[in-house]
């Protein structure tokens, strides 16, 4: 565990001094080294190791068909593995170029949104990202990042293009309707309305989707609705009670801070008007699928980037104190997961593709995994 604890000081110590532009990508470079060259490290990648080896020797209309509708898998994700697999010999070419896209994507979104702190806003996200989206979530982080260019696309009004962005999203993992219809409220969100009764109407909304989840799976072919009722209603994760307060205060705390903190100076902009309103959007989102762990979670994501991003700004009121919350409610979540059975086993020790070619030490991720199916079948 030493070494997260010290990646996450270390780069929240080194953002804190960043000025210069060249900084801000050598800081970015560190942390693809530490994260896109992490080696049979987190959750899933046997999963994500599988589905690449598979598309590199049966790319065709009929492999990606048969497997797509074997395991329930997006076809742009099929897509994607089968092109890299073209190219490159294994897997772990395709997770550094997922992690090289995930923080391009971020530096650009920084940009779009008039962020220059970037560093900032990496260091502050990976205290709730690294271990979920960033070492364990290959195929939902590559949506998370292009959905990151559509939005710079739907900021620097070039619609056709945030269209076929999101479309391509969408694509490589099915949750990603919800970062869009949150998109949707940022950008038509009527400015005479209240902002309470907004947000009254968006969870109204948002309950009467969940609550119509049964009635709309039954109505779509099944392998969509098996996707439809694992995102919207089974539960598989210990300690749910606990999370889901956390949850709550996490929602309630980001919601808040968006809602009532708008910038310092009171200049009006209205990129930051955009950037608060899809906070809002995501954040009311979590609140309201408090309980709907995988839904939830997949929000989540989007969520604390986005907001990472705000709070990197220079002219935001009660600076210090909001990074600091957040920071703090980024690592409790991290700290409190690493410590459990399951994610000790898949998370410890780390492990680096740098270090393994030059030992030749095939490392112990096969053996690791092994261990975590039994703890899986002691539960």
């Amino acid at each position: 565990m030493t070494i997260y604890l010290i990646f996450w000081v270390a780069a929240l110590a080194i953002a804190s001094f960043i000025k210069s532009n060249w900084m801000q990508i050598a800081f970015c470079v560190l942390v693809f080294v530490f994260v896109g060259l992490r080696y049979e490290t987190g959750f899933d990648w046997p999963v994500y190791k599988r589905t690449f080896e598979v598309m590199a020797v049966d790319f065709s209309v009929d492999g990606i068909l048969a497997y797509s509708q074997t395991f329930k898998v997006e076809l742009g994700w099929l897509v994607v593995n089968g092109i890299t697999g073209m190219i490159f010999p294994e897997y772990e070419f395709l997770q550094a170029i997922v992690a090289l896209v995930f923080l391009v994507s971020t530096y650009k979104l920084c940009r779009a949104l008039g962020v220059q702190n970037v560093a900032m806003a990496v260091a502050i996200a990976s205290t709730y990202l690294l271990l979920t989206l960033l070492f364990s979530t290959t195929r939902q982080c590559f949506a998370v990042s292009i959905f990151n260019f559509a939005v710079v696309a739907a900021v620097n009004r070039r619609w056709t293009l945030m269209v076929m962005l999101s479309a391509f999203a969408l694509s490589i993992h099915i949750s990603t309707i919800l970062y869009i219809v949150a998109l949707v409220y940022a950008l038509v969100r009527p400015s005479k309305l209240p902002r309470p009764a907004v947000v009254a109407a968006m969870s109204i909304v948002i309950i009467g989707l969940i609550l119509a989840i049964p009635f709309a799976a039954s109505y779509l072919p099944d392998h969509l609705a098996s996707r439809v009722i694992w995102y919207g209603l089974d539960k598989s994760f210990e300690n749910i009670r606990l999370w889901q307060i956390y949850f709550l205060i996490l929602g309630a705390f980001i919601a808040g801070y968006a809602l009532l903190a708008g910038p310092a100076d009171q200049t009006p902009d209205t990129v930051s008007t955009f950037h608060r309103r899809i906070i809002v959007a995501l954040a009311v989102m979590c609140l309201c699928t408090y309980s709907l762990d995988v839904v939830r979670d997949r929000i989540s994501y989007e969520m604390f980037l986005i907001f990472s991003i705000y709070l990197a700004r220079s002219n935001i009121p009660f600076r210090l104190a909001a990074r600091s919350t957040a920071v703090a409610l980024g690592l409790s979540f991290s700290l409190l997961n690493i410590f459990e059975p399951a994610n000790r086993i898949v998370f410890m020790p780390y492990q680096s593709a740098v270090t393994v070619v030059l030992t030749g030490d095939e490392g112990d991720g096969q053996a690791r995994q092994e261990l975590l199916h039994r703890e899986f079948e002691r539960r």
